[in-house]
């Protein structure tokens, strides 16, 4: 059966799919006649079972052209369905061992899946970064970016909603200590910003962020104008919602502030928007605009920059800004080509990933790996907080082990070929048989390793102390 092209493809997402479930097996859910306008996109591990212990989801691409039923019907009444997106959503997934964890958090109004999607159906996240980043696991997020009915601290709400499903899927998928690059757009840079504010202590929290790059899309750092904040969210914006983001708001000036001196040598590439969005305003009836209300709300003004360099960009030593030929809801739908600044934004992600195996390169030699040493075990080691610091016990092992192979796992004895204490300083030792608890089991070595290095003191910080 052909199938005519329509201009409108519709992202669904299914969950509670049972592993071992194949696309095909999948779309015969699906009710015969709907099944030709279906394409499953992604059918990879729930965000809390990576290791393929649980369930399956998926992303459906429904295509209608106007003939067939204008949504599709499942017939396994066991199988979840919505269009909402909201909390995390699983794009894709390394057949291997992953690397990194990349999440994408939607911005104002936006949707979590759409906000990055082409009206072709192209979405970047999915389609195009795991070819040339296959190592790691992508994920979007969404949330309720209506904002109807919010009352007050509506970011420290978002905020928290976030922090507490990341740090819930991290701990049930045993990923805490896996390196996260973070993806915003518009009011997503705020909460991914709010997050990284809170976790480091400014605020409670037990969440564990090991963020190795940030890449941002029209972020509005020093706020928005009330008619850049009404033509995003499509109606007149809630009183708490200006006093939050607009321009002379104390809480994304507060924001920034915090958030210079939490960001450290976190990478972050800016991308901001050169062409100007057409703002709203209220229309009167026009045969043009019939299916329009008087008085209701249309992207028919003055084109605008909602978001221009000075309030995209934070002047941080590690920023990187990139002007992008979109407006500011274009420019978040990355299309794989040069105008698209498509290469900067996949370079970043590459640098990050590798910079966190190269600094592990760098930091063990393969023939010191190959040598047995004595094993630590994990099981016995038990921290102690003391007044300045970690106090710990161990037993060691005077057991040789065989070499280790850099695609090994982390073990007890795995995990101690790959660091050498004897090799190490003092001060460095107690670190890491503090951070050697953190480490789950089953973590790649090169990571496990590269974690711990990152939490190192480097000679420069023995100096100065």
């Amino acid at each position: 059966m052909s199938v005519k092209p329509t201009s409108r493809p519709w992202a669904y997402r299914l969950e509670n799919i049972p592993l071992g479930t194949t696309k095909n097996e999948l779309k015969a859910s699906f009710q015969e006649e709907d099944r030709p306008y279906l394409t499953i996109k992604s059918l990879v591990p729930a965000v809390d079972n990576p290791d393929c212990a649980g369930d399956l989801t998926a992303v459906v691409i429904y295509r209608p052209d106007g003939s067939c039923h204008p949504h599709p019907r499942l017939t396994d009444e066991t199988l979840s369905m919505d269009q909402d997106f909201h909390g995390l959503t699983p794009l894709y997934q390394p057949h291997g061992a992953i690397e990194a964890d990349i999440i994408a958090v939607a911005g104002l109004a936006g949707h979590a899946y759409g906000s990055w999607a082409q009206r072709t159906g192209d979405m970047w996240l999915q389609d195009y970064l795991p070819r040339d980043v296959p190592n790691a696991r992508v994920m979007i997020y969404g949330y309720d970016a209506s904002l109807e009915g919010k009352a007050r601290n509506i970011l420290l709400n978002l905020t928290q909603e976030f922090m507490y499903r990341i740090s819930e899927m991290r701990s049930s998928a045993q990923c805490e200590s896996r390196p996260v690059i973070l993806i915003g757009h518009d009011l997503g840079c705020l909460i991914i910003k709010k997050t990284l504010v809170d976790i480091n202590g400014f605020f409670t929290s037990s969440l564990r962020l090991p963020v190795s790059s940030l890449i941002f899309f029209g972020a509005p750092h020093r706020g928005l104008e009330t008619s850049a904040l009404q033509t995003i969210v499509k109606s007149q914006p809630l009183e708490e919602l200006v006093q939050e983001l607009q321009t002379s708001s104390p809480t994304l000036r507060e924001l920034n502030d915090k958030f210079r001196h939490v960001v450290g040598d976190i990478s972050i590439l800016t991308c901001y928007e050169t062409v100007p969005t057409k703002t709203a305003i209220k229309v009167s009836y026009d045969y043009m605009l019939a299916h329009l209300p008087n008085g209701q709300l249309a992207r028919q003004g003055e084109p605008k920059l909602l978001v221009p360099f000075h309030s995209a960009t934070l002047d941080l030593p590690r920023e990187q800004p990139v002007p992008c030929n979109g407006d500011h809801s274009q420019i978040a739908k990355v299309r794989r080509s040069e105008a698209s600044k498509y290469y900067a934004v996949k370079g970043a992600v590459i640098k990050a990933i590798g910079s966190v195996s190269g600094s592990l390169d760098g930091a063990l030699d393969p023939e010191e790996l190959a040598k047995p040493v004595a094993t630590l075990s994990l099981s016995s080691v038990q921290p102690q907080i003391a007044s300045k610091g970690a106090v710990l016990s161990r037993t060691t092992s005077e057991q040789a082990v065989p070499p280790a192979t850099s695609s090994e796992l982390v073990t007890e004895e795995g995990f101690c070929r790959a660091i050498r204490f004897g090799q190490l300083t003092r001060s460095k030792e107690v670190l890491l048989k503090a951070l050697v608890c953190i480490v789950p089991k089953g973590t790649h070595i090169k990571m496990a390793v590269s974690i711990i290095l990152s939490y190192m003191p480097h000679d420069s910080d023995k100096k100065k102390s």
